[in-house]
């Protein structure tokens, strides 16, 4: 890091903000350039000990300076009775009396102690306070009688000085140092920096980490074992993501939308979002939403490591069910309460039946929410909803509610307006990608989200991209973390059909589109034909497999039928766990190709290949079933009732999997079989994003798979597009034949150079 990076993590609408925005402001243009450090507008920390949490107005991390607190008081004048040093008497204040230097020094003492717990930290950071009084300038001071010299008076900045040079003078030279005769002067190595920037951005110091670049240095091996491989991925740490880190801690007063490629890590971070949020406002009502059955586990387990992280031995196991912070699928069932369940029992809603809803999974959850809202008036219950998975919760136009997405409309309504904020403002975050729907087409932008008027309000069309203080309205996450820069260019080329001789079939078709989802564009798509080139920056791709595995990421083998491909799936699998040692349970994922509506064709090839796992003495499991080796009815469905539906591995057994269980999981050997539906389809966008989806579930490598036409016994012209995006590697190049299907331009933000700019109307706050 060579400069200074800014986290504003909360604006709530509170006394004084306006006050502790105004110094912010003022810090910011004061140290940008000067040097490098991190600033936060109300940083919170935790005390295991004393079960307690400091929130600082402003701290500030400064490589040549350490750790500084200023403290905000945004009185006024009149409400100052009497300045005994450090001993403020108030009137008319949220307290008769008021400690300015005491409270900053409590908040920066704890902070220290988290640094010294760190060896190479210990009695190496300064520590400073400085008080701000953004209403009350200089001469005011000195003309109602208060002294600016007195022993114990903290150094203070008055509205009048608050200029870049005074900001930063006040800082280095004129704070209160707390720890002088222990730290005389700051004079971190680069170790030293970094390990302080660690503390402070997360929530403990991180190990070591393998540092990598582009090629491989020569203290890093090639490998050729998968073992050996994965060994190295469980020590590998990335640099942290500050954006991630940022976002996780930011409260927005308002909605927010956070669009994240596939594996950027937008679960956990919504995950670490609403435990913050739990632990800073435990009178809250949270409710953080997902769709895909299987985070059923995994979500309650993320959100509870970061609570014991804060809260130590104080740690008590919460009620996610009937407590403030509640996880709810999408829907529910009858053992588990879902948020259209919830709100449909608050709300004196009937129970829809299944002659009244038809449809896909998602539909008629649409459908539910619509009737809901159509037939009972909606009362608040929440103060903020978290939606992880959201591409997965919009629907097509029949289903709208009054031209907005039905369950996020019917979630706006469940939340309760901010206090002292615009009416129109209430705090709804969701998390998508738009490439990882199974099911639905419809991105869930803000104009689809929200209709046309409110969404290009909150989407800061009309009002700017930043509420107050600066946290951003949109967020997008670029780096991918979980698969293989390699193979996920792979599954993008795939999933949108770049390299089709007949053109793309999803995409974007702007230069912008492409850099938001952590791509290099060259090309134009002014005109037809006009080739178009697409490269992956490390930065964006910063998985370390490609530098150190010495073989293909990414295979594609084609067979003659499917009993010879499973007899072939079966053989690497033997192979991958005999000789190369890896875990049948949670190291290899099969995952099985099939049109959701026609799912008899991928029933039986996933029988086929768990009777040939088993024929070999392997165990094999089914998602839904009650143990291993027992195989689902072909009635079942992956939404229908089962004991076991949100389990997805088996210990000692090979999970075989449809793509709608295994979403939101992962696996570092990914096969997938049955590309041949594909093929015969290859231009259903549904069984394109089914692929991306599949790919992306990869840590490590895919293999993948089809067999021939069993009609002219010849492979497939689909399977030519396969190989040569494999071939294409780190760089893929196709020409831009005609406008896509379907289009992932952004809505409200659309940049599409072939047609005028959608004119937004002039819509002015309520």
């Amino acid at each position: 890091m060579s400069k200074w990076n800014f986290i504003p993590t909360e604006f709530v609408h509170a006394n004084g903000e306006h006050g502790e925005r105004r110094i912010w402001e003022a810090v910011i243009k004061a140290l940008s350039g000067h040097g490098e450090g991190l600033g936060f507008l109300n940083y919170t920390d935790y005390n295991h000990d004393q079960q307690s949490r400091v929130q600082p107005d402003i701290l500030l991390v400064g490589r040549d300076f350490g750790l500084t607190v200023i403290e905000v008081k945004s009185c006024l004048i009149e409400q100052l009775v009497a300045v005994n040093g450090n001993q403020w008497e108030m009137q008319n204040f949220y307290s008769p009396t008021i400690s300015p230097l005491k409270q900053a020094e409590n908040q920066i003492r704890q902070i220290l102690k988290r640094c010294d717990e760190n060896a190479s930290l210990k009695d190496q950071v300064q520590m400073r306070i400085i008080v701000a009084l953004p209403m009350i300038t200089r001469e005011d001071w000195v003309s109602h009688g208060f002294e600016l010299d007195h022993a114990s008076l903290p150094p203070i900045l008055f509205s009048d000085e608050l200029s870049p040079a005074v900001i930063v003078k006040a800082i280095k030279e004129r704070a209160t140092i707390l720890n002088r005769r222990r730290v005389k002067a700051m004079h971190l190595s680069d170790e030293q920096w970094q390990t302080l920037q660690d503390t402070i951005l997360t929530v403990k110091p991180n190990p070591k980490r393998l540092k990598l670049d582009k090629a491989p240095s020569q203290d890093i091996a090639i490998v050729h074992s998968r073992l050996d491989a994965l060994g190295i991925l469980q020590n590998w740490l990335y640099d942290i993501d500050f954006q991630q880190v940022k976002i996780s801690r930011q409260i927005p007063p308002g909605p927010q939308r956070i669009r994240g490629i596939a594996g950027s890590g937008k679960t956990m971070l919504l995950c670490q979002k609403a435990a913050r949020m739990h632990l800073q406002h435990p009178e809250w009502d949270i409710a953080l939403v997902f769709f895909s059955r299987s985070l059923h586990s995994l979500v309650p387990q993320l959100i509870q490591e970061y609570l014991k992280c804060w809260q130590g031995d104080q740690f008590k196991e919460p009620d996610f069910q009937h407590g403030k912070l509640k996880i709810l699928h999408a829907w529910g069932d009858k053992a588990k309460p879902g948020f259209y369940s919830t709100l449909r029992n608050a709300n004196g809603g009937t129970v829809m039946t299944e002659r009244q809803v038809t449809g896909t999974i998602h539909e008629r959850l649409a459908a539910a929410c619509k009737r809901l809202m159509q037939t009972q008036e909606i009362s608040p219950q929440f103060d903020a909803i978290l939606v992880d998975e959201g591409q997965d919760l919009a629907t097509g136009d029949d289903l709208k509610y009054q031209d907005k997405q039905a369950i996020y409309w019917l979630a706006w309504m469940s939340l309760r307006p901010i206090p002292n904020a615009d009416q129109s403002y209430r705090r709804l975050i969701w998390a998508y990608d738009e490439a990882q729907s199974l099911e639905t087409l419809v991105i869930p932008n803000y104009e689809e989200v929200f209709g046309s008027e409110l969404g290009a309000i909150v989407s800061g069309a009309i009002t700017g991209p930043t509420y107050p203080g600066g946290i951003q309205k949109n967020e997008i996450m670029r780096s991918c973390y979980r698969t293989p820069g390699p193979i996920l260019m792979a599954a993008h080329a795939l999933g949108m059909g770049l390299l089709r001789p007949e053109g793309m079939l999803s995409g974007f078709t702007t230069k912008k589109g492409w850099e938001d989802i952590g791509y290099v564009m060259q090309g134009s798509f002014k005109s037809s034909n006009a080739p178009i080139v697409l490269q992956r920056p490390p930065e964006n791709s910063p998985h370390p497999l490609p530098q150190i595995w010495n073989g293909s990421l990414l295979e594609f083998d084609v067979y003659p039928d499917a009993e010879a491909q499973c007899d072939a799936i079966v053989d690497h699998i033997r192979h991958n766990l005999e000789v190369e040692n890896l875990n049948p349970s949670r190291d290899i994922l099969v995952l099985v190709m099939g049109d959701q509506n026609d799912g008899v064709k991928s029933s039986v090839l996933q029988r086929r290949l768990a009777n040939t796992l088993q024929s070999q003495g392997l165990h094999y499991y089914f998602p839904g079933a009650n143990t291993c080796d027992q195989q689902l009815g072909s009635s079942d469905s992956p939404y229908g009732v089962q004991r076991n539906a949100d389990q997805l591995w088996y210990d000692h057994a090979i999970t075989i999997s449809k793509l709608y269980q295994a979403k939101g999981h992962e696996a570092p050997m990914v096969y997938i079989i049955g590309l041949e539906s594909l093929a015969l389809d290859e231009s259903n966008l549904k069984l394109r994003n089914q692929l991306f989806t599949a790919m992306s579930r990869s840590t490590a490598w895919v293999h993948m798979s089809g067999v021939l036409d069993s009609q002219t016994r010849t492979e497939y012209l689909f399977y030519d597009e396969v190989r040569q995006v494999i071939q294409s590697k780190e760089t893929l190049k196709f020409h831009y034949r005609r406008p896509p299907k379907r289009s992932l331009n952004d809505g409200l933000d659309v940049e599409d150079i072939s047609v005028p700019k959608k004119v937004i109307p002039a819509i002015q706050r309520s």
